[in-house]
């Protein structure tokens, strides 16, 4: 069963007796536990019926305790476990589980939520599946991640120019906590009267970070000192440190180096990012640069750097006339 699978059950009103929710994507999560809760349809009763837990704080008897309370007016109440370790050794919470479940009252419905991804054969995760759902939400990408904008966006409002929600996945950084504030910001935006499209995006959300340090990459690679120049001075006034962006530049130009290797060896451009574990835009921007600059160009700018990061951790030269010095003695 996926997830969407599962929220169209809960819509219905249909909830099992236990859930083991984990994954990568904890905003799905947290979804999911709080469409658990309003299927239950606790209203005003809520307080006297959902109990919430660390698993932390917690051991199997005093789960059972918690498991074991009657609902109040109520045919059943909730109990929630956040931040369980399956691999845990600190607590006997993990190796009581299955007890706990196997006799778990029927006026109970029990939720735990794992700390990232489990194993299926591990025997909470068993016992979960015999009883009640588990479901593992792994992180969102690709189509069904622009699927998931769009839906969002439709339930806010919002009309969509074409090309436009792949670009502001190109701006966000990951997360699905984040892609929502940024929607409700465009959304209060645009109102009911317009599309949103790159206009729109470029204007209420901020450049990315990374963008800004691939620009100042851009223009040192390609030796365009004037340009590499003003990038570095609008990045020291951003607040961004010297040393950390002498470090910043070598993971991009190890990055760019990581791209060329791996579209010599064949690799498809869009498989990139989850080849070298970095966001989509930062895997489109290394493609970019990969292609356009030659092994000796990445070299002697890694070496440049190096020398710099001694300069700035063993000299008392002033820290931008180290970078510009840099800058300004690529041939």
């Amino acid at each position: 069963m996926k997830w969407q699978e599962l929220w169209l059950k809960l819509q219905q009103k249909q909830v099992a007796p236990c859930y083991l929710l984990g994954g990568e994507e904890t905003y799905l999560i947290r979804q999911t536990v709080a469409k658990i809760e309003a299927a239950l349809e606790f209203g005003e009763l809520a307080d006297l019926n959902v109990e919430k837990l660390m698993a932390d704080d917690i051991d199997s008897a005093s789960l059972v305790a918690a498991c074991s309370q009657a609902p109040w007016l109520m045919p059943r109440r909730l109990v929630i476990v956040w931040g369980l370790n399956l691999l845990s050794t600190q607590s006997d919470l993990p190796g009581e589980l299955p007890y706990v479940i196997a006799r778990l009252p029927s006026s109970t419905c029990l939720v735990l939520c794992v700390e990232g991804s489990f194993n299926s054969r591990h025997k909470v995760v068993k016992a979960v599946a015999d009883k009640g759902v588990v479901m593992e939400f792994p992180q969102l990408k690709g189509r069904e991640l622009e699927k998931w904008v769009s839906e969002l966006g439709r339930e806010l409002g919002i009309h969509w120019e074409r090309g436009a929600i792949a670009y502001l996945l190109q701006r966000t950084a990951p997360g699905l906590r984040q892609l929502e504030m940024e929607l409700r910001k465009l959304a209060a935006y645009a109102g009911n009267k317009a599309y949103i499209g790159r206009n729109e995006i470029d204007l209420l959300i901020p450049e990315p970070r990374e963008s800004r340090v691939f620009a100042l990459t851009d223009a040192v690679l390609a030796k365009d000192k004037e340009r590499a120049l003003i990038v570095l001075t609008e990045l020291l006034q951003q607040g961004e440190t010297p040393i950390g962006l002498v470090g910043l530049l070598a993971h991009q130009v190890r990055v760019v180096g990581l791209a060329k290797t791996a579209l010599e060896q064949g690799i498809m451009p869009s498989d990139l990012a989850k080849n070298l574990s970095v966001h989509p835009f930062v895997a489109q921007k290394a493609v970019g640069q990969s292609r356009r600059f030659s092994w000796d160009e990445l070299y002697h700018v890694i070496c440049a750097l190096a020398v710099a990061d001694l300069k700035l951790k063993s000299t008392s030269l002033p820290a931008q006339l180290v970078l510009e010095e840099v800058i300004l003695s690529l041939k």
